[in-house]
């Protein structure tokens, strides 16, 4: 590698011009992919894909069913019904309705007067209710009659017209599920006021639903100039507030823009003056600093080709990614003014060039992430700091080669670290120690809502909705395709039915009020050909000849049948108005179908994680779709941190391949993180999402220091001392400029980059050179770890077999309930926990008849290791053979782990049972539900099917899983051969080879 650099430098030299006007053409290239790039704050992007968060974020966008804004209009004086507000909802209402922008208004709670209403709802019945439900006899007839008369006689103000509009109360159901729907919203309107009016009679609410997405704050930021241009109208007593998602995407849009914009200043003039104050006597070294911002343009340009839309958060952390770069500058300016320019350069390259690799391959680890936001940020900092390297090669010996100047060193290396080595290392180490030890108290907070700079904007309007119409729990939601309305509503009626036979709480689906269109149009076949035999008549003169009895006359029911003649002359699919809000907020058409929405109770998170456990529709939950994505966010970073670290390491020691320097070059890493954790414990604060992430860079930059302090020979130390620390206060006020930003994400990550930084620098400058004194036998030990971590990563965990290549499953397939087994398997069993792996002989004895277990467990040599006995689903009693080890809890976690997993295995305990089955890839997978809530999944496979894999699933989370790889034919009947069972708590999984079958029984 050292000759490359040489020859390469060198290289540059020579053709310095050339590469002068290649880089201004790339440059050129570049700032004209980026003016044609595509930039956007998407909350989308930071959720892994294929996460449950990622695709009730797509579904969302997809069925654009809640992209809506609220309007409330608050009067300051005086109620609603004296106010001028109802003429200006009826004008404003209007405009809205014009613009191809918003969908619909709501703002009624009926689109037409009540009496046409009702009206409407009986000629609508002829859908909803069978014929069938009519009195069959005179004697009901007359029975009935009697009690509308005494209705009659005792009637308030609107009975009579109801009672002659519905006399058999067809209407009342719906109006109870209406009433269900109030109660499960927990919204509270003025029942006597036509409009959306709060009970107080001060406030009014208007839905705005409109085709702009939330995510798309240019076309939001247009929508809201639109309404606050309409509001303006409202009358001088009339306050408006708009309350919408579209507010808080512009909100976090316009405050990432304003950080950017403020941060690139900031870094630019911080860098300039940093370069001026301690380089004032060579203005040649301005271009450091330059160069690295020059080298983020090609990055972001090609991101604009790989990526459809760049993250705004991406380059706001440019700052940072220059503060880094600059690094690489300074320690070439700090050669190339020195004695014997060209040599010291030399030098330097190889660990010079180790940091930089180091530092991109920690910034690739985040490209591993199934978060789009954390690919884009580490390819940015990865291929920005690459470009720079190369950039700084390509231009600066040119440059410095031409400098005569004597270089004034600006900082004095401390001798503290020569004077008192134990005293140096015994602090650094107390230190590390103690602040690494009070990082246990460290609390992380998942939740990503506390990134959302507009919920202090917005939180009072939202508190002000809550307080007046939001008078319960605010349901959730299950939202349920279908590429047709049809099919859409057959879904979700069928999910519906289903819970509802499983959970004793309420859920209102549309359904309820409009029924599907196969039930609809079955109600009307029945009417029509009721109608045709003379039933409609018959009914109409049996009731006016009970009334005539009574003293009613016979013209008084005649409205009920004229609805209901004009429901069935009438096969339009309008839906009245008493249904048509609900209908416009809970059934959408989106860009690949139709959504409908069901409301499920949300107040208990208990219920909402059993509702989420027995259904495989998209949740949207108040407290658990918060707390999901927060979970889906994080889930890899943890991972992303772990790689970085372990790679870091194998980088360093493939450089140095010695342990000991290796472990000396990585002090600072040791240090940041100690300080990092240490920091955030004392001040009580919760590390966050940012945090982590800023955290695994200064892993990255960090071991720069280490490097580059280990590399250098004892005497170049002294005149690389500032280079280091001129390189950490860039690096510094990389991080420093972050601190600028007001959104939490940008600033949080900047707070741990300047202590990590600062701590790594304090390591490298007092810790390393105290450590590298140090005297020890060193061995070439970099090929034996190199093994080590190979044999190492061997060991995890690989499938034991594959599956053949099974047939399609037969259409005509129906699983059946399968008989128990009874009799003796005998097979050999290997239980994997970790990188451990044990073998067992097992025999056991399985008793389908009265549901008995007895299981015998032997070592390879065939010496008892301990009996078990039970059912499938308790183990009852064990023993193990006399042996000091392990103690009796150890055993008998040994026996369940063992015990369990061949009876799952080998027992359905569960058959099928009015399970739902889908065919899929040729396969037939089916869900069974059982009473505590849990779930069974079964996939058959195969022209003759069997049953290849088996899962429990408990709150949405799989507990543990069956795989049959091999069946082999015992008695005619196909028997499991090759079986692996896995179990997530604890995590261990048993690999089981069938050997001898004996069905006949016997005893172990």
């Amino acid at each position: 590698m050292k000759k490359f650099l040489r020859e390469f430098v060198f290289f540059a030299l020579r053709h310095a011009a050339w590469g002068r006007i290649l880089t201004g053409l790339l440059l050129l290239f570049s700032v004209g992919l980026i003016l044609r790039g595509t930039f956007t704050y998407d909350a989308l992007k930071i959720l892994p894909a294929d996460s449950e968060s990622a695709r009730t974020f797509a579904s969302l966008a997809d069925s654009g069913m809640f992209n809506r804004m609220v309007v409330i209009f608050s009067l300051k004086e005086g109620t609603f019904a004296d106010s001028a507000l109802p003429a200006f909802l009826d004008k404003a209402a209007a405009e809205f309705k014009a613009s191809p922008m918003i969908r619909s208004v709501t703002y009624k709670t009926l689109s037409a007067p009540l009496s046409q209403g009702m009206a409407e709802l009986t000629s609508f019945q002829t859908r909803l209710v069978s014929p069938d439900v009519f009195p069959q006899t005179d004697r009901e007839m007359e029975r009935l009659v009697g009690k509308l008369h005494s209705r009659l006689m005792l009637s308030g103000v609107g009975q009579t017209e109801m009672i002659r509009e519905d006399p058999f109360s067809l209407n009342l159901p719906c109006l109870r599920k209406l009433e269900g729907f109030r109660r499960l919203s927990g919204l509270e309107f003025q029942f006597q006021s036509p409009y959306l009016v709060s009970t107080d009679g001060k406030h009014a609410l208007m839905i705005l639903r409109t085709s702009v997405p939330i995510a798309d704050p240019q076309e939001s930021r247009a929508l809201v100039a639109f309404i606050d241009r309409t509001l303006s109208g409202a009358p001088g007593n009339v306050q408006c507030r708009l309350i919408a998602s579209h507010l808080h995407s512009i909100a976090n849009e316009e405050v990432l823009k304003a950080d950017v914009q403020r941060l690139g200043v900031v870094s630019l003039v911080l860098f300039l003056s940093l370069f001026i104050l301690f380089y004032k006597s060579n203005f040649r070294t301005l271009l450091i600093p330059l160069i690295p911002f020059l080298a983020t343009i090609p990055a972001l340009a090609v991101m604009t080709l790989i990526f459809k839309e760049v993250l705004l958060f991406t380059v706001g952390m440019g700052g940072v990614i220059v503060g880094v770069g600059v690094d690489y500058g300074i320690y070439i300016f700090s050669a190339m003014t020195g004695r014997q320019p060209y040599r010291s350069l030399i030098r330097l390259l190889p660990p010079l060039s180790a940091a930089m690799l180091t530092s991109v391959l920690a910034f690739c680890m985040f490209m591993i992430s199934r978060v789009e936001a954390f690919v884009q940020f580490g390819f940015f900092a990865a291929a920005t700091l690459f470009l720079t390297f190369c950039l700084m090669l390509i231009l600066l010996p040119a440059v410095f080669a031409q400098n005569h100047k004597r270089v004034i060193f600006r900082f004095s290396p401390p001798r503290f670290q020569k004077r008192h080595p134990g005293w140096t290392l015994l602090i650094g180490t107390v230190l590390i120690l103690v602040l690494g030890a009070s990082a246990v108290r460290l609390r992380f907070n998942p939740d990503i809502r506390q990134f959302d700079v507009a919920d202090r904007q917005f939180a009072e309007r939202e508190n002000l909705f809550k307080q007046v119409f939001q008078k319960g729990p605010r349901s959730g939601f299950l939202l349920i395709t279908g590429k047709t309305r049809a099919e859409a509503l057959e879904n979700a009626e069928r999910e519906v039915r289903f819970l509802r036979s499983k959970l004793d709480c309420e859920f209102f689906s549309p359904t309820d009020l409009l029924g599907t269109e196969a039930f609809r149009e079955k109600n009307l076949d029945s009417w029509r050909s009721w109608e045709r035999a003379g039933g409609l008549d018959s009914l109409q003169e049996r009731l006016e000849r009970a009334g005539e009895k009574k003293g009613i006359d016979r013209e008084f029911f005649r409205p009920f049948f004229d609805r209901v003649r004009h429901g069935l002359k009438n096969s339009s699919a309008e839906i009245p108005s008493f249904f048509s809000p609900i209908a416009e907020e809970m059934i959408h058409t989106g860009k690949n179908g139709v959504t409908v929405a069901v409301m499920i109770p949300d107040d208990d998170r208990a219920l909402t994680e059993k509702i989420h456990s027995l259904t495989r529709a998209v949740m949207l939950s108040n407290t658990r779709t918060a707390e999901q994505m927060s979970a889906d966010v994080t889930a890899g970073i943890f991972g992303i941190g772990f790689c970085v670290c372990f790679f870091v390491f194998l980088t360093v020691l493939a450089f140095f391949r010695n342990l000991w320097k290796t472990g000396v070059a990585l002090t600072p890493v040791l240090a940041s993180l100690a300080v990092m954790g240490g920091i955030h414990s004392f001040f009580r604060s919760e590390v966050n999402l940012s945090v982590l992430v800023a955290g695994i860079v200064v892993v990255g930059l960090s071991v720069n220091y280490g490097i580059i302090m280990t590399g250098v020979s004892e005497r170049t130390r002294e005149s690389i001392y500032n280079a280091v620390t001129f390189s950490a206060v860039t690096s510094i006020a990389g991080g420093v400029t972050v601190l600028f930003a007001n959104h939490l994400m940008l600033r949080s990550a900047g707070l741990t980059l300047v202590t990590g930084i600062a701590a790594a620098w304090a390591a490298g400058v007092f810790l390393i050179p105290v450590l590298d004194s140090l005297r020890f036998e060193r061995k070439p030990l970099f090929l034996p770890v190199v093994l080590a971590a190979v044999l190492g990563l061997s060991g995890c965990r690989t499938e034991p077999f594959a599956y053949p290549e099974f047939e399609p499953v037969p259409a005509d397939f129906q699983p059946a309930p399968r008989p128990a087994f009874s009799g003796v398997v005998e097979s050999s069993v290997v239980l994997e926990v970790w990188f451990r792996k044990i073998t067992f002989l097992v025999l056991a004895r399985l008793d389908g008849k009265t549901g008995r277990v007895e299981l015998y467990a032997a070592s390879p040599a065939g010496s008892r290791l301990f009996e078990a006995s039970g059912t499938p689903e308790k183990l009852e009693a064990f023993s193990w053979m006399p042996i000091p080890f392990p103690e009796e809890k150890y055993r008998k976690m040994a026996t369940e782990m063992i015990y369990y997993g061949v009876c799952r295995a080998y027992w359905d305990a569960v058959p099928p049972r009015n399970g739902k089955g889908v065919w899929k890839n040729g396969r037939f997978e089916e869900s069974v539900f059982l009473d505590n809530g849990a779930e069974m999944e079964y996939i058959y496979a195969g022209k003759v099917p069997v049953l290849i894999r088996k899962r429990f699933l408990e709150n949405g989370s799989r507990r543990w899983e069956v795989s049959c790889y091999r069946y082999e034919s015992c008695g005619g009947v196909p028997f499991p051969w090759n079986i692996v069972y896995e179990n997530r708590q604890p995590r261990y999984r048993l690999i089981i080879r069938t050997r001898t079958v004996d069905r006949e029984g016997g005893k172990p």
